[in-house]
């Protein structure tokens, strides 16, 4: 009579056991899709994060990326702007903003912002390159020469630059 006492317990256990388990996999399952609905877009998932967290550069210069590959330049300004005043020296926010600027030919805030990457790191060549090119467009021939030879001292190899200069 014990053992059966025993085993009526331990089948009870089981029971027991395995219905906690099943919940826990359905209610897991059920989270988990859920959440991959903020993984959609690159769009839904950093607003995610800025929704839930407003302090977090990274989330507004990504979300920033996406719009930008969408062709929703202003958004991209909007959000690379949002990340540079949560971190003044994110040379990344300033590099992406000014190729948006670039992209609306918007050429004086584009310079602004490849300068303001330069600044953080004089032998940026690509900022060198980009801000190169707004003064081509702007004529600025004395001040993009000066920009592509600073490149061509840490990169004397890369072809586009020699032929800008000609």
């Amino acid at each position: 009579s014990i053992l059966a006492v025993k085993f009526f317990n331990h089948q009870k256990l089981k029971f027991i056991s395995s219905g906690v388990f099943s919940v826990a996999i359905i209610f897991f399952a059920y989270i988990t899709h859920e959440r991959c609905k903020v993984w959609w877009s690159g769009k839904t998932l950093w607003t995610d994060v800025i929704e839930k967290s407003k302090n977090v550069p990274l989330a507004f210069l990504n979300r920033g990326n996406f719009f930008l590959e969408e062709g929703k330049t202003d958004s991209a300004i909007s959000d690379y702007t949002s990340a540079i005043s949560l971190r003044k020296n994110f040379v990344d926010a300033y590099y992406n903003r000014g190729a948006a600027y670039y992209g609306l030919k918007k050429f004086d805030n584009a310079i602004t912002d490849f300068s303001q990457v330069i600044s953080e790191n004089k032998n940026d060549n690509t900022a060198l390159y980009s801000r190169a090119l707004c003064f081509i467009q702007q004529k600025k021939n004395t001040d993009a020469l000066n920009d592509l030879l600073q490149f061509i001292k840490t990169d004397s190899t890369n072809a586009d630059v020699f032929a800008k200069l000609g």
